[in-house]
């Protein structure tokens, strides 16, 4: 802060510097004289570090030296030289003890660093989307069925295009003159009338929507979110106004599980990139086969929505690794590229849980965790047994083993039995089975990796698990 005399019209701006290693510590200005400024400081220190600074010196006997820096500068922009000194030095990362002045020069700092971290997060990315780019893509679709709307369905989603039309025309046109409303204390504009009409009409069509899909799309599910989030996209297809035939509106409903289930690691990858997660630019980056290109333009027809109702369902996991890391760590066991523990470990360890690691995924994990049995099964009870009972090396094994076969329905003497056998659990295909929230997105990585001739399994089993895997998201037929 300036210290100033009241005739002064000029100041100057100065610097203490530490005498033992000359680093300037302090910027300020004046209008008084420099040894009557610093005796200032001595006495009064402007801040508690400062304070603490001057003490240090005190106590080796020594003061700050002071120096001029800008000489002769006019009352009226001391202040701002001052300030702008702070900030070019704040900038050039000196450790000044000032408070005041730093403020805008740590919020640029602050920007600076998080647009390294941002630039260093994309490179990142950017390569690993090349990599799992090189690995697999989309799965697509695998059927070219639509949803079977009834005449009534196609009628009312006709007619809620119809009244939207009519409602933004009636928006475009310029008020009516008051001479020309009959009675303007209950005048109600064609567009407010239009917008009752148009809620009306979107309730009708959301009704027809939800009958003609209740079983081909299969909103029956007990899927929680998945069910909630299926439903809405469907009610949302009443309230898209360009619809151009019958077909395109049931393929978009035919399509919905099949983006929900396949797409979000995808979005999230383009998200991390930089890219726009929907749209013909996403498009052309995500994958090159061209029926995957054709259903996401019918299915956006209705972006941002659907996009946003597969990242409610399958966004990042607090509890353990999203579809965006199994995607990244299982195109990364299958390309032979080196592991990163950090980043494999998680999913392996997700699958071992499961107890459906193939052999790639069970050699991956050993080698980025050599403790992955105690980790899965815990820690080699049988061996600590032996050695605290002084038993006969084997011994407690054979025991649990046997306990094992007798007490068939105790699953913790089973994972005891299992950390015995020091075997990871390994299956022909990895498959999640249970009903978790993420496990469509997980088959439908898996069943691409497949597709991809990456995943290695008898012809007879890929082509039942791809199938399996599709099946989930194909509409049904209507029954009869």
């Amino acid at each position: 802060m300036a210290k100033t005399a009241a005739s002064a019209t000029t100041g100057t701006v100065y610097v203490l510097r530490d005498p033992r290693d000359l680093r300037v510590c302090y910027v300020g200005a004046t209008t008084v004289p420099l040894a009557t400024r610093l005796n200032g400081h001595l006495s009064s220190p402007a801040s508690d570090a400062l304070r603490a600074w001057i003490a240090e010196l005190k106590a080796f006997g020594l003061v700050p030296m002071i120096e001029p820096l800008r000489e002769g500068v006019p009352v009226a922009g001391l202040a701002v030289a001052e300030t702008a000194e702070i900030h070019a030095r704040t900038l050039r990362r000196e450790p000044l003890l000032n408070v005041n002045g730093k403020a805008a020069a740590g919020r640029i700092i602050a920007e600076r660093e998080a647009e390294k971290v941002r630039r260093r997060e994309l490179t990142h990315w950017r390569a690993v989307a090349v990599r799992i780019r090189a690995v697999a893509g989309p799965l697509p679709p695998g059927f070219d069925t639509a949803v079977v709307l009834s005449d009534e369905t196609w009628e009312a989603i006709q007619e809620v295009a119809a009244v939207h039309a009519a409602m933004e025309e009636a928006r475009a046109q310029p008020p009516k003159p008051l001479h020309e409303i009959s009675d303007p204390d209950h005048y109600l504009p064609e567009s407010a009338r239009l917008l009752g009409e148009f809620g009306r009409a979107v309730r009708e069509a959301e009704g027809f929507l939800l009958g003609d899909a209740y079983h081909q799309v299969g909103l029956a599910d007990d899927w929680g979110r998945w069910e909630e989030q299926v439903r809405k996209c469907v009610e949302a297809a009443a309230g898209i106004k360009h619809f151009t035939s019958r077909y395109e509106a049931g393929r978009y409903l035919a399509l919905v599980r099949w983006y929900l289930a396949v797409m979000p690691p995808w979005r999230r990858l383009a998200y991390r990139c930089g890219i726009s997660a929907a749209g013909p630019e996403f498009h052309a980056w995500v994958t090159d086969e061209e029926d995957v290109r054709e259903a996401l333009r019918i299915v956006e027809k209705r972006e941002p929505f659907i996009g946003r109702a597969a990242d409610a369902i399958s966004g990042d996991d607090p509890y353990g690794p999203g579809l965006l890391d199994i995607l990244d760590a299982l195109t990364t066991v299958y390309s032979r590229r080196r592991l990163e523990p950090g980043a494999v470990g998680p999913v392996l360890r997700l699958f071992a849980r499961h107890g459906c690691l193939d052999k790639r995924m069970a050699a991956a994990l050993l080698t980025v965790d050599p403790h992955a049995l105690n980790h899965i099964y815990g820690p080699d009870d049988a061996t600590r047994i032996d050695h605290d009972l002084d038993l006969p090396a084997g011994t407690a094994a054979q025991v649990i083993c046997h306990l094992g076969g007798r007490l068939k329905h105790n699953d913790g003497l089973h994972t005891l039995v299992k950390r015995v056998d020091a075997q990871l659990p390994v299956a022909a295909l990895p498959d999640i089975t249970d009903d978790g929230i993420h496990t469509p997105g997980v088959r439908a990585i898996v069943a691409s990796l497949i597709m991809t001739g990456r995943i290695k399994a008898s012809v007879s089993e890929a082509t039942a698990y791809v199938a399996m895997v599709r099946a989930w998201w194909t509409p049904r037929p209507l029954r009869n």
